[in-house]
């Protein structure tokens, strides 16, 4: 069996390995999405260029040919011209999360065992009292209201 300290130390330590895990694999998601995105926006950029370049070329055709009217097509062409890069979309996925549960303690000890001198203190007035027959802790000539004034005097004269 580990000492407390010992499985403390167990127990955190098998959560940061599992917090580093669960952090390491989303960083590589994320790091493989990243790639994606670059590689669709070098796809997209050399799309673009080479409309560009047919644009261009088709324009200048247009020029020569003073045709006003698909040289205007061909701008609005380019204004509408919308690229979408990516779709983001967020997929939940079944992760599996550490839980602490805490084993509550399955010895007890009696309260002799905590506090030996209390415990034997208690047991002397429980023998006191045992003898006494009376189950009271005053002699029979002597009252509750007599004892709480005696020590309320002599609390009186300590202070």
């Amino acid at each position: 069996m580990f000492s407390l300290s010992d499985q403390q130390q167990k127990a955190n330590q098998a959560i940061d390995d599992w917090s580093n895990g669960f952090i390491k694999q989303i960083s590589d998601h994320a790091f493989k999405q990243r790639r994606l995105v670059d590689k669709a926006y070098n796809i997209h950029e050399e799309h673009l260029k080479n409309m560009r370049s047919q644009f261009v070329e088709i324009n200048s055709i247009y020029e020569r040919k003073n045709d006003t009217e698909e040289i205007n097509r061909l701008l609005e062409r380019c204004k509408n011209l919308k690229v979408d890069l990516v779709n983001i979309m967020f997929r939940s996925r079944n992760n599996e999360f550490i839980d602490v549960t805490v084993v509550e303690p399955t010895e007890r000890m009696e309260p002799e065992e905590l506090n030996p001198r209390k415990a034997r203190d208690d047991k002397l007035v429980n023998q006191w009292l045992e003898r006494d027959g009376t189950g009271s802790v005053y002699d029979n000539d002597f009252s509750s209201k007599t004892y709480s004034k005696l020590t309320a005097s002599a609390s009186d004269r300590t202070e």
